[in-house]
């Protein structure tokens, strides 16, 4: 038995509401989009990236993410694009989906990604890495003390590496 397999074909046939009917259907149609997408690429979320085969994939999910985040505000931003045929709906919907597979990618694991930082530029974000316990030395493909965009706050953030706020949930 399929947990929820029960209420999400009552929902969809209608038996909640019309919203839920909506919500059930609509959810339905964008999980097969995903299902058909990740055979597309071979499943390569659950599989560190080819050109960072450091980076652990639940990383490099975050990534993609914080890619298509950018793709949605520059599309209501400029309220058009130059690709034709993508909508705002579409990079939604693939947020998502990124979304989703990092859920199944990260698994149990719960791990803060950012650490609130304050410098002489104010406040941002320190992009924090769990050390390997095989290769203390390796930081997911990035070098500790690297300054990069902070795509939350503005400004700067520092990498540093960490140990001890990565826990098991």
């Amino acid at each position: 038995m399929i947990p929820g397999i029960d209420r999400i074909t009552e929902a969809a046939l209608g038996h909640h509401g019309e919203k839920q009917r909506e919500l059930a259907r609509r959810g339905l149609s964008w999980l097969e989009t995903v299902l058909r997408k990740n055979t597309d690429y071979n499943a390569s979320a659950y599989s560190p990236p080819l050109l960072l085969p450091r980076m652990r994939a639940d990383t490099a999910i975050l990534v993609r993410m914080s890619d298509k985040a950018y793709r949605i505000a520059s599309l209501i931003e400029k309220g058009t694009n130059q690709v034709r045929g993508e909508t705002l709906e579409d990079a939604v919907s693939d947020l998502g989906g990124y979304c989703l597979l990092w859920l199944c990618v990260s698994g149990e694991r719960v791990c803060p990604i950012y650490e609130r930082e304050e410098s002489e530029r104010g406040v941002g974000m320190a992009l924090t890495k769990e050390v390997d316990d095989e290769d203390p030395e390796a930081t997911d493909g990035v070098a500790e003390g690297v300054a990069l965009p902070d795509p939350v706050l503005g400004g700067d953030a520092t990498v540093t590496v960490c140990s001890d706020n990565c826990v098991d949930g």
